[in-house]
Protein backbone atom coordinates (compact mmCIF):
# COMPACT_ATOMS: atom_id res chain seq x y z
CA UNK A 1 0.00 0.00 0.00
CA UNK A 2 1.35 3.41 -0.91
CA UNK A 3 1.16 5.85 2.01
CA UNK A 4 1.47 9.56 1.28
CA UNK A 5 1.53 12.30 3.86
CA UNK A 6 0.43 15.92 3.51
CA UNK A 7 -0.50 18.64 5.90
CA UNK A 8 -4.18 18.92 6.73
CA UNK A 9 -4.47 22.45 5.40
CA UNK A 10 -3.01 21.52 1.99
CA UNK A 11 -5.22 18.40 1.81
CA UNK A 12 -8.33 20.39 2.75
CA UNK A 13 -7.62 23.16 0.25
CA UNK A 14 -6.79 20.68 -2.52
CA UNK A 15 -9.98 18.69 -1.89
CA UNK A 16 -12.13 21.83 -1.89
CA UNK A 17 -10.60 23.09 -5.13
CA UNK A 18 -10.98 19.70 -6.81
CA UNK A 19 -14.58 19.33 -5.63
CA UNK A 20 -15.27 22.75 -7.17
CA UNK A 21 -13.73 21.60 -10.45
CA UNK A 22 -15.66 18.31 -10.39
CA UNK A 23 -18.95 20.13 -9.75
CA UNK A 24 -18.46 21.58 -13.23
CA UNK A 25 -17.43 18.19 -14.64
CA UNK A 26 -18.67 16.94 -18.00
CA UNK A 27 -21.77 14.69 -18.07
CA UNK A 28 -19.58 11.57 -18.42
CA UNK A 29 -18.63 11.97 -14.75
CA UNK A 30 -22.24 12.45 -13.71
CA UNK A 31 -23.52 8.95 -14.45
CA UNK A 32 -25.20 7.41 -11.38
CA UNK A 33 -24.39 3.78 -12.29
CA UNK A 34 -21.08 1.98 -11.94
CA UNK A 35 -20.78 -1.71 -12.76
CA UNK A 36 -19.54 -3.98 -10.00
CA UNK A 37 -20.87 -1.88 -7.14
CA UNK A 38 -24.58 -2.67 -7.30
CA UNK A 39 -24.00 -5.57 -4.89
CA UNK A 40 -22.82 -3.11 -2.22
CA UNK A 41 -25.89 -0.90 -2.42
CA UNK A 42 -28.26 -3.89 -2.64
CA UNK A 43 -26.60 -5.63 0.33
CA UNK A 44 -26.80 -2.42 2.37
CA UNK A 45 -30.56 -2.40 1.88
CA UNK A 46 -31.32 -6.14 1.90
CA UNK A 47 -29.03 -7.60 4.60
CA UNK A 48 -30.35 -8.03 8.13
CA UNK A 49 -28.63 -5.93 10.78
CA UNK A 50 -25.52 -7.47 12.31
CA UNK A 51 -24.47 -9.66 9.36
CA UNK A 52 -21.04 -8.10 9.02
CA UNK A 53 -18.39 -10.82 9.22
CA UNK A 54 -15.03 -10.12 10.80
CA UNK A 55 -13.88 -6.61 9.89
CA UNK A 56 -14.25 -5.19 13.41
CA UNK A 57 -11.34 -2.93 14.32
CA UNK A 58 -9.60 0.24 13.20
CA UNK A 59 -8.16 0.59 9.71
CA UNK A 60 -5.84 2.95 7.82
CA UNK A 61 -7.51 3.39 4.45
CA UNK A 62 -5.98 4.79 1.25
CA UNK A 63 -8.29 5.64 -1.64
CA UNK A 64 -7.09 6.06 -5.20
CA UNK A 65 -9.79 7.77 -7.28
CA UNK A 66 -9.76 7.24 -11.03
CA UNK A 67 -7.26 9.77 -12.47
CA UNK A 68 -9.89 11.24 -14.83
CA UNK A 69 -11.90 12.44 -11.81
CA UNK A 70 -9.23 14.95 -10.78
CA UNK A 71 -9.72 13.89 -7.13
CA UNK A 72 -6.37 13.23 -5.38
CA UNK A 73 -5.43 10.12 -3.44
CA UNK A 74 -6.66 10.31 0.16
CA UNK A 75 -6.02 8.64 3.50
CA UNK A 76 -8.71 8.03 6.13
CA UNK A 77 -9.12 6.19 9.42
CA UNK A 78 -12.07 3.81 9.58
CA UNK A 79 -13.42 2.05 12.68
CA UNK A 80 -15.85 -0.88 12.38
CA UNK A 81 -17.64 -2.20 15.47
CA UNK A 82 -18.52 -5.83 16.18
CA UNK A 83 -22.11 -5.23 15.06
CA UNK A 84 -20.99 -3.78 11.70
CA UNK A 85 -21.45 -0.07 12.39
CA UNK A 86 -18.67 2.14 11.07
CA UNK A 87 -17.20 5.61 11.49
CA UNK A 88 -14.94 7.00 8.76
CA UNK A 89 -12.72 10.01 9.52
CA UNK A 90 -11.43 11.95 6.52
CA UNK A 91 -9.09 14.85 7.37
CA UNK A 92 -10.25 16.85 4.33
CA UNK A 93 -14.01 16.22 4.49
CA UNK A 94 -14.90 15.18 8.05
CA UNK A 95 -16.69 12.21 9.55
CA UNK A 96 -19.05 9.74 7.87
CA UNK A 97 -21.15 7.01 9.46
CA UNK A 98 -22.52 3.77 8.03
CA UNK A 99 -22.44 -0.01 8.09
CA UNK A 100 -20.68 -3.06 6.72
CA UNK A 101 -22.25 -6.31 5.56
CA UNK A 102 -20.66 -9.63 4.76
CA UNK A 103 -21.62 -10.73 1.26
CA UNK A 104 -19.89 -14.13 1.19
CA UNK A 105 -16.55 -15.63 2.18
CA UNK A 106 -14.21 -12.67 2.59
CA UNK A 107 -16.31 -10.23 0.51
CA UNK A 108 -18.03 -7.28 2.20
CA UNK A 109 -20.30 -4.39 1.28
CA UNK A 110 -19.34 -1.12 2.94
CA UNK A 111 -21.48 2.01 2.84
CA UNK A 112 -21.46 5.32 4.69
CA UNK A 113 -22.78 8.89 4.52
CA UNK A 114 -21.39 12.25 5.51
CA UNK A 115 -21.44 15.95 4.75
CA UNK A 116 -18.95 18.29 3.16
CA UNK A 117 -18.87 22.03 2.69
CA UNK A 118 -17.96 23.45 -0.69
CA UNK A 119 -17.96 27.19 -1.38
CA UNK A 120 -20.31 27.77 1.55
CA UNK A 121 -22.76 25.08 0.38
CA UNK A 122 -23.30 21.96 2.51
CA UNK A 123 -23.51 18.80 0.42
CA UNK A 124 -24.16 15.15 1.28
CA UNK A 125 -21.95 12.32 0.09
CA UNK A 126 -22.49 8.57 0.04
CA UNK A 127 -19.68 6.06 -0.34
CA UNK A 128 -20.35 2.50 -1.54
CA UNK A 129 -17.66 -0.16 -1.75
CA UNK A 130 -17.39 -3.88 -2.32
CA UNK A 131 -14.17 -5.13 -0.74
CA UNK A 132 -12.43 -8.42 -0.14
CA UNK A 133 -10.20 -9.14 2.86
CA UNK A 134 -7.10 -11.29 2.99
CA UNK A 135 -7.30 -14.62 4.87
CA UNK A 136 -6.04 -13.08 8.10
CA UNK A 137 -8.49 -10.18 7.78
CA UNK A 138 -5.66 -7.69 8.31
CA UNK A 139 -6.10 -6.03 4.89
CA UNK A 140 -8.93 -5.39 2.48
CA UNK A 141 -9.29 -3.78 -0.94
CA UNK A 142 -11.77 -3.22 -3.74
CA UNK A 143 -13.64 -0.68 -5.85
CA UNK A 144 -15.56 2.26 -4.40
CA UNK A 145 -18.03 4.83 -5.67
CA UNK A 146 -18.73 8.22 -4.09
CA UNK A 147 -21.98 10.01 -4.93
CA UNK A 148 -22.43 13.69 -4.05
CA UNK A 149 -25.88 15.30 -3.70
CA UNK A 150 -27.29 18.58 -2.49
CA UNK A 151 -29.31 18.51 0.73
CA UNK A 152 -32.54 18.05 -1.26
CA UNK A 153 -31.15 14.76 -2.61
CA UNK A 154 -30.42 16.03 -6.12
CA UNK A 155 -27.51 14.13 -7.69
CA UNK A 156 -24.56 16.41 -8.52
CA UNK A 157 -21.65 14.12 -9.44
CA UNK A 158 -19.84 10.90 -8.62
CA UNK A 159 -16.37 9.45 -8.84
CA UNK A 160 -14.99 5.94 -8.56
CA UNK A 161 -11.70 4.32 -7.71
CA UNK A 162 -9.96 1.67 -5.64
CA UNK A 163 -9.47 1.49 -1.89
CA UNK A 164 -6.92 -0.41 0.20
CA UNK A 165 -6.97 -0.73 3.98
CA UNK A 166 -4.63 -2.16 6.62
CA UNK A 167 -5.71 -3.01 10.17
CA UNK A 168 -4.16 -0.76 12.81
CA UNK A 169 -3.03 -2.24 16.12
CA UNK A 170 -4.89 -1.25 19.28
CA UNK A 171 -3.32 1.72 21.07
CA UNK A 172 -0.89 0.85 23.89
CA UNK A 173 -2.61 0.07 27.16
CA UNK A 174 -5.48 -1.96 25.69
Amino acid sequence: MNHRTASLSVTTITAAVLFAVVLQAPPALASPSVSGLSEASEARVASPSGVFGHLAGTWRLVGSPDPASGIPEFSNVLTITRDGKLVNVDPAVGTGVGETRRLSGRAYAVGFFGFLELNGQVLEYEVQATVESNRERTEFSGPFRTLVRDLLGNFLFEYTGEVEAVALPAPAGF
